[in-house]
């Protein structure tokens, strides 16, 4: 959210991780389609799963995704949480490290942009 003063934040999907971003982004109502995207990477690496299955191993894929600007799809991160059965209370905090590193990772390759 971008202030009149200048200043900026943006706001995660999560209401606890507010994080500082550059005043040259422009803000967006639109959001990634993680859906299309879930698909996507399913079939890309459903052949693999077979495979390690067919090996006699237990496999599962489980996509996080997550968006340049920090938005997370919660879904497939809750039901990796599930799976490793990861502790709930430290559930938020790890939610609010990835959107702090993705943030700044999103923030170093903007930086860069003139030199790639």
């Amino acid at each position: 959210m971008l202030q009149p003063n200048g200043d900026f934040q943006v706001y995660a999907d999560l209401a606890e991780c507010s994080v500082d971003f550059p005043v040259d982004v422009i803000p967006t109502t639109q959001w990634p389609d993680f859906e299309g995207s879930s698909k996507r990477k399913s079939a890309r690496y459903a052949d693999l799963v077979d495979s390690i299955k067919k090996k006699g191993y237990l496999c599962r894929q489980i996509n996080i995704n997550i968006g340049s600007r920090g938005f997370i799809d919660v879904h497939g991160l809750n039901q990796f949480f599930r799976v490793i059965a990861f502790p709930a209370k430290r559930q938020q905090q790890v939610m609010c490290d990835i959107v702090r590193t993705v943030i700044e990772y999103s923030f170093r390759i903007w930086l860069k942009r003139n030199k790639l």
